[in-house]
């Protein structure tokens, strides 16, 4: 299709790069003056969904904003920094740095082993253990066999068949009383060469010999010469159609589509790589958050514990049999939530076992991991425009969507090719030879003694032709069908930027606002705790306090945790997004054979790079009046 193209339009940008000049959304859009790869009167709609998504990214990229880093508003705390170190002391993630873990017994009954990794370690044995992404690995060495299978229909076919009849009857003949007898020994033998050809015909050639002794009663004066003989027969034939199966678009049908099954399986190959990496880099965060948020909630337990005691002390004095009670009830609820959090942490880590499939960390083992790295508060930059350019090069999907796009091209053409009448031409030169000496035959034959030639046509047209008809008119659909899935392939993976860059944008905002109500609940806790040590009188309801300032700290610890992972894995879910996950993570993704996966727009089958940063998305001219006819 795009070498077709480009034939008829040299003038023109070849067709997929200028889909990158498009922002990848143009696959169909072509400049002024060059035809659509759809002749249809269906281009005038084409082109107007390609530019109602045009203008979408032409305001990202007239836009003077440029890459500028994610920002928040500053703390906003009414804390004395004398005390600042006594408030981080109380609470957050560096205050846990040497408090142990406390997970319990395993399911064997033993003490809880452990082992810390870090995610580089994590996503290293995903990419290489993970069973669906060894899966994904075979689908391309069966789509190669398809290329192979499809390559073979034009190779060449030896044939051979030989056949030996020894007969012996009786025939009419002129004598009153006796009839003739015929006796036969006939040996048939060929040897030939048959192939396909790329323009939709056939050729071949075949060698035929016959050896023949016939040994007749000489009735009526009947004698046969030569006897024995030797028949050489040497045959070239060639068969092409001149007009319905004619082209190399015809006779490389199933060639073009396997090759075409072969790359998207790559790229499906390349898209579980991205799945893997980040189903694995979000399992390895999860965990994370559910470790920190059990030493969250065992420390709330260990300050209930102690408030609780001192609520007995006050038992004997002031404090109400029902307040005793209440305390004993918050103690027992949160000794509770860490048995459920300690499952949970359990949870997730089996969960990172299944995306590395690791055999050094089998599921079934006890094994707890735990992740040694910790998440980063650090404002990442973007472009808006720059993110879309990247999701539209890299993402698999888009290269899918195109290779869809261009499968219904080439089974539309091969069903506008069968709208045609049949006329086969037929062409055919045979050499024969018959003697009883072997050589002579031979010599004689390869000496074009003898030479017989053969040419002919047939044509053949459906009255109606309603079958072709139907055929066009369906491979027509599937075409527009596959230009819209393909509009609706590129709007999901910008929506699917947009989306993720947002969830980092909340989740950075999030961390400020979180660590600010930490500060907040700690310093609250870290006055109650001042006045229980200096105040002579501990009164039950300043004690409930604590009790309350306790839970809304772990609450606040817990927010701003959760802040952190979710800022982790929105960013590994933007660079999923714009197909960098492989990339970030050092992972290159590496065809054997060919080298690293191309770029679909970068590559010179699909007609080479182009620079595109200067493309005026606002010059988007209307499709051609006379195009669209």
């Amino acid at each position: 299709m795009i070498d077709r193209f480009r034939r008829a339009n040299p003038q023109c940008p070849r067709p997929w790069a200028l889909s990158v000049c498009m922002g990848g959304a143009a696959a169909l859009l072509l400049a002024a003056g060059c035809a659509s790869p759809l002749s249809e009167p269906s281009d005038a709609t084409q082109r107007a969904l390609v530019d109602g998504l045009m203008r979408e990214l032409r305001e990202a990229r007239d836009s003077d904003a440029g890459v500028q880093p994610l920002t928040r508003s500053p703390l906003e705390i009414d804390i004395d920094n004398r005390f600042m170190d006594d408030v981080q002391s109380i609470a957050g993630i560096r205050s846990y740095t040497d408090v142990p873990d406390e997970f319990g017994v395993d399911l064997l009954g033993n003490s809880q082993a452990t082992r810390p990794i870090d995610l580089q370690t994590v996503i290293r044995a995903a990419v290489e253990h993970n069973y669906a992404l060894q899966f994904a690995r075979l689908d391309p060495v069966v789509a190669e066999a398809g290329v192979v299978r499809a390559e073979a229909a034009f190779d060449w076919v030896l044939f051979a068949d030989a056949t030996y009849t020894n007969s012996e009857t009786e025939q009419i003949s002129t004598s009153a009383f006796t009839p003739a007898r015929d006796e036969r020994e006939v040996t048939d033998a060929s040897l030939g060469l048959r192939r396909l050809t790329p323009l939709g015909g056939t050729l071949s050639i075949e060698q035929q010999f016959s050896y023949s002794d016939i040994g007749t009663e000489e009735i009526g004066g009947i004698d046969f010469t030569p006897n024995p003989a030797w028949q050489s027969t040497l045959t070239v034939r060639a068969e092409q159609p001149l007009l319905r199966g004619f082209g190399t678009d015809v006779a490389r049908e199933g060639l073009l589509l396997a090759r075409n099954d072969e790359r998207d399986s790559l790229a499906n190959l390349k898209a579980s790589a991205i799945n893997t990496v980040l189903e694995t880099e979000t399992a390895y965060w999860e965990l994370y958050r559910a470790r920190q948020n059990l030493k969250i909630v065992q420390r709330l337990l260990d300050r209930g514990v102690e408030t609780q005691r001192q609520i007995r002390i006050r038992q004997e004095v002031d404090a109400d049999p029902a307040e005793v009670a209440d305390a004993d009830a918050r103690v027992q609820e949160r000794r509770q939530t860490v048995i459920q959090q300690q499952t949970t942490v359990r949870d997730q880590n089996d969960r990172l076992k299944v995306a590395m499939s690791d055999p050094r960390y089998p599921v079934a083992g006890e094994l707890l991991l735990l992740p040694a790295d910790a998440p980063v508060d650090q404002a990442i930059e973007y472009g808006l425009f720059d993110a879309y350019q990247s999701a539209l090069r890299r993402r698999p999907e888009i290269f899918q969507a195109l290779l869809s796009l261009d499968n219904t091209a080439i089974r539309r053409r091969v069903a506008e090719n069968g709208l045609l009448p049949q006329l086969d031409l037929t062409a055919q030169l045979s050499v024969n030879d018959l003697d009883e000496d072997f050589d002579d035959v031979w010599s004689d034959t390869y000496g074009f003694s003898r030479q017989s030639w053969l040419l002919g046509l047939e044509f053949e047209l459906p009255i109606g032709n309603r079958a072709a008809e139907a055929t066009r008119n369906e491979r027509r659909v599937q075409q527009y069908q596959a230009t819209i899935a393909y509009q609706n392939t590129v709007q999901g993976v910008i929506a699917e930027v947009r989306t993720s860059l947002r969830r980092a944008r909340e989740a950075y905002e999030r961390i400020g606002q979180a660590a600010s109500n930490r500060l907040a609940a700690a310093n609250r806790l870290r006055v109650l705790d001042i006045q229980r040590e200096t105040i002579a009188v501990n009164t039950p309801e300043r004690l409930n306090l604590e009790f309350q300032a306790q839970e809304r700290l772990a609450a606040a610890e817990q927010a701003e945790v959760g802040a952190l992972v979710d800022y982790m894995i929105g960013i590994a879910n933007l660079h999923a997004a714009m197909g960098t996950a492989l990339e970030r993570n050092g992972i290159r993704f590496v065809v054997p054979g060919s080298g690293p996966l191309e770029d679909p727009y970068e590559d010179d089958r699909f007609g080479g790079a182009q620079d595109w940063s200067n493309y005026d998305a606002s010059g988007i001219e209307p499709a051609d009046p006379d195009e669209s006819k």
